[in-house]
């Protein structure tokens, strides 16, 4: 469910008495959408609700995840944009994976600690 003006609406509503003038950016935002079209409306919906603050969707870097259910979608247009469809992304240093499976996961911060160990061998 897309629920783009809603959210900004209660930002909005929170900010009434005070001045926001730092909203440069919003960044790491995550909608569930039970379709591809349904995820292309809902973030044109957010695009549009977000300009009206000077906020504008960095397409690029915007992507759509399959989790679990499904075929991966494709890429999909959204107001002329291409949208990227992956199977895995890292989010908070944290490796999402479209399976559910967290074994890369695992294995990469395993290597991170592991890297760190062998620093401390030179101590």
């Amino acid at each position: 469910m897309c629920c783009a003006k809603e959210c900004i609406y209660r930002f909005t509503s929170r900010v009434t008495q005070r001045s926001a003038n730092d909203l440069v950016y919003a960044e790491d935002t995550a909608f569930f959408a039970e379709s591809p079209a349904s995820a292309a409306t809902c973030l044109s919906s957010f695009a549009e609700t977000a300009s009206v603050f000077g906020i504008q969707v960095s397409w690029p870097k915007t992507k759509t995840q399959n989790l679990g259910s499904g075929p991966q979608s494709d890429t999909i247009s959204v107001n002329g944009n291409l949208v990227d469809a992956v199977s895995d992304f890292t989010y908070l240093e944290s490796s999402q994976s479209s399976d559910g499976q967290s074994y890369l996961d695992i294995r990469r911060r395993i290597g991170f600690a592991s890297a760190v160990m062998s620093l401390l061998d030179n101590i």
